[in-house]
């Protein structure tokens, strides 16, 4: 059964079928159970970018692979925190344009100078106040250009007329 792409895309270790990405930077959200991806895409809302969720490390690290733009957000916790601090060093060697953010509970606040000089852009230590994160995330995708076009796409790209895929929904043929 193909994979067909859904708004939101999960990959743990062992998954077969993986999505190959056409776009230059994904929304990279790794934590066990997806809290704070909701939060985000509740912020972003419906036009904003498609947020993909990492399970494990591993997983994570496909992802940027696939994308080498990316941004992650990471979940910092005492049992993740070395995992995170090697992960934001992995990027800076191999990804370089990549990016990772972190969301922790208050636990982490004291540590916030430490967790930033590790390589972490940015540490939010509340829901509410996932503000600047949203920002750095929109700058980031903006900034990341288009990835290039392939043949076929270039040449749909310059015809005169729409694709056939489009005009099927518009009800023309």
């Amino acid at each position: 059964v193909p994979h067909t792409s859904t708004m939101n895309e999960t990959l743990q270790n062992g998954d077969t079928q993986r999505t190959v990405s056409h776009e230059p930077a994904r929304l990279v959200v790794w934590e066990r159970d997806g809290s704070w991806a909701r939060h985000l895409r509740r912020l972003f809302g419906s036009d904003g970018p498609r947020v993909y969720e990492a399970r494990t490390f591993q997983a994570c690290r496909t992802m940027i692979a696939e994308s080498p733009a990316s941004i992650v957000v990471a979940l910092w916790t005492e049992s993740t925190s070395a995992d995170v601090v090697r992960l934001a060093g992995c990027m800076r060697r191999k990804f370089p344009a990549a990016r990772v953010l972190s969301v922790a509970d208050r636990k982490a606040e004291p540590h916030r100078w430490q967790i930033l000089e590790a390589g972490i852009v940015w540490l939010c230590t509340s829901p509410r106040e996932l503000a600047p994160i949203v920002e750095i995330i929109r700058r980031h995708l903006e900034q990341v250009p288009e990835p290039p076009l392939t043949p076929e796409q270039r040449i749909w790209a310059r015809l005169p007329w729409p694709r056939a895929v489009e005009r099927a929904g518009t009800g023309r043929s």
